[in-house]
């Protein structure tokens, strides 16, 4: 599991990395990719900021379950999308729903992204990052607000989304980005 930050480490990070702008006034979000990179499971985390102000911490994953990684979805040449980190992804999400079905951050606009096509257990940032929109959102794993259940694995929850694994918890917060335009996002590696 990727490590616990204080709220000034993750503003400090995020003000280091590429395309920082000053922090968002709105809420944002900052996710940590987990150095262990376990196969197909939940082991990173989610940090919700309202500007500089800390609100919650989710847990979660930023990477691809074995769906993707190992191919049992059809991508093509091209792979699974795996958001490019280290990175501030401006303005990438509008709330809305995942899949007509589940409350959630809907990929709005194209953001930095690798496609990872070698068909192994590794989340791989290799190659050249390329602009896409191919609904990298961010949800949870269950339409129930009421499910207490915290899911170990990432299976078909996550094909590139940025997936909390305790819906519970999730449904406590979604909420807060409705009434924004869009929603920022910066995707740090644990350090």
């Amino acid at each position: 599991m990727a490590r616990v930050y204080t709220d000034e480490e993750l503003l400090k990070l995020a003000s280091e990395v590429e395309g920082f702008r000053g922090y968002p006034s709105e809420y944002w979000i900052i996710g940590v990719r987990g150095a262990e990179d376990k196969f197909n499971q939940f082991d990173d985390k989610f940090y919700i900021f309202k500007g500089t102000e800390f609100v919650k911490m989710l847990t979660g994953t930023t990477n691809c379950g074995d769906r993707g990684l190992l191919g049992f979805f059809k991508y093509g040449a091209k792979g699974a999308a795996t958001l490019k980190s280290d990175y501030w992804h401006h303005k990438m999400w509008k709330h809305g729903l995942h899949r007509g079905k589940m409350e959630a951050l809907r990929q709005v606009r194209p953001t930095a992204m690798y496609r990872d096509n070698n068909l192994d257990e590794e989340t791989d940032e290799i190659g050249t990052a390329t602009n896409e929109l191919v609904g990298i959102n961010f949800h949870t794993t269950s339409i129930t607000r009421l499910h207490r259940a915290i899911n170990k694995f990432i299976n078909g929850h996550s094909l590139g989304c940025q997936v909390a694994n305790n819906p519970y918890e999730y449904y406590k917060v979604i909420g807060l980005f409705k009434p924004q335009r869009s929603v920022t996002y910066c995707l740090l590696k644990e350090k």
